[in-house]
């Protein structure tokens, strides 16, 4: 009989959000005999902005788009960890660990689709690789400092040219 419960849909939770740290998920649980994954926002365009993902059929449905087809067979990946079918159809037996359900968005609340955070080191990162000679020899009390002056000397730079 299909089970699970909260303390695994927990962990399923904290897995998917760890893995994908940009996206915005609602991970739940359907009757204690599913887990509900529903993508409500994130960096990646997923159409349409409202639908269920048939996790038989992620492969053939996204062949067309790499990104997603990768997106959700990771989550599938996550979510089936502990997932088990010892189903036979000859014999008209069904045993499932649980049951395993991704949404694009929700019934009531579209898919969002998000621009791609930038952290303070990826733009430091950035911004350094022109970086004058002079910042080196400066002494800053903190990355952020740093950072303030990298992007004051690049709108200087591009001011000039």
């Amino acid at each position: 009989m299909a089970y699970i419960t909260k303390e695994e849909t927990a962990v399923i939770r904290e897995e998917i959000k760890k893995a994908f740290p940009e996206f915005k998920f609602s991970v739940s649980m359907d009757n204690h005999s599913g887990v509900c994954v529903s993508v409500l926002s994130g960096p990646i365009k997923l159409e349409p902005k409202h639908r269920e993902v048939n996790v038989y059929w992620i492969d053939d449905h996204y062949k067309d788009d790499k990104i997603a087809r990768d997106f959700f067979n990771k989550i599938l990946e996550i979510m089936s960890k502990n997932w088990y079918d010892k189903s036979d159809m000859m014999t008209d037996y069904h045993n499932t660990a649980f049951y395993r359900y991704i949404y694009i968005g929700r019934w009531n609340k579209d898919y969002i689709l998000t621009e791609k955070k930038v952290t303070a080191k990826k733009e430091a990162k950035t911004l350094t690789r022109k970086k004058p000679f002079i910042s080196w020899k400066k002494n800053f009390s903190s990355d952020r400092e740093e950072l303030e002056w990298l992007r004051e000397w690049k709108r200087r730079q591009e001011a000039a040219a």
